[in-house]
């Protein structure tokens, strides 16, 4: 872990983020004696915390445990595109799983978008969360028949995709793009930093600056250290 000795900044990258520079340090104390529980998640980025917030709700027993703090991995240098637009085109994924298969990949991703946003109206959350499309234009080395092709295998997937004309005024660039309906962004820190709260206010437990050294089926080891 690196801490920026200007601002207290903590993060597990070389860099520090936009996103960690303009949101609180969420630390807890460190897990320093025995304890008990039904369930340990390791690390406290977006996808653990996204389950310990659904498994405290349906009333388990939840520790989590942390060597840095709060979104200090890589949750803190996302993009913070909320997307069902995939690096592997949905044409691909055809290709590789079958159109069933490409169309569960797509409400999968559509569905975690709704439920970030349902989460953050139920538990009031802050985190600058708003609805938008996205764009997925060209890329100079990409043929203009994928395009086309992209487009026809996400309508399949159930994607609510049109074609636009692509603009990009810095770089003075137009051209055709696929312009992707529901799509979403936010603030990744603040958001799993309420989530963090949520969790403690409903029982859960979370340690920071606690390393797990050692894991096994009768239980894990653990240490203070960034």
């Amino acid at each position: 872990m690196k801490t920026n000795k200007e601002t207290g900044q903590v993060t597990a990258g070389s860099n520090f983020s936009y996103w960690s520079e303009t949101s609180r340090q969420n630390k807890y104390t460190p897990l320093t004696m025995d304890t008990e529980t039904d369930i340990l998640i390791v690390g406290a980025g977006i996808a653990s915390l996204s389950i310990a917030y659904q498994l405290v709700k349906e009333g388990r027993k939840v520790i989590v445990v942390e060597d840095g703090i709060i979104g200090s991995g890589e949750t803190g240098r996302t993009s913070a595109h909320l997307s069902a637009v995939l690096d592997t085109r949905y044409f691909e994924l055809q290709t590789i799983y079958g159109k069933e298969q490409a169309k569960l990949i797509a409400s999968s991703h559509m569905k975690a978008i709704d439920t970030i946003e349902e989460i953050i109206k139920a538990e009031l959350i802050e985190c600058d969360f708003k609805r938008l499309s996205g764009q997925l234009s060209l890329h100079e080395t990409d043929k203009p028949e994928s395009l086309a092709k992209e487009y026809h295998a996400a309508k399949e997937a159930g994607l609510d995709v049109t074609f636009q004309e692509f603009v990009c005024t810095f770089k003075n660039i137009t051209g055709p793009c696929l312009e992707f309906k529901n799509q979403a962004s936010f603030h990744p820190l603040k958001y799993i930093n309420g989530l963090a709260d949520v969790i403690v206010k409903k029982g859960g437990k979370i340690y920071t600056s606690t390393h797990a050294k050692f894991i096994d089926s009768t239980g894990a080891v653990t240490s203070e250290e960034y």
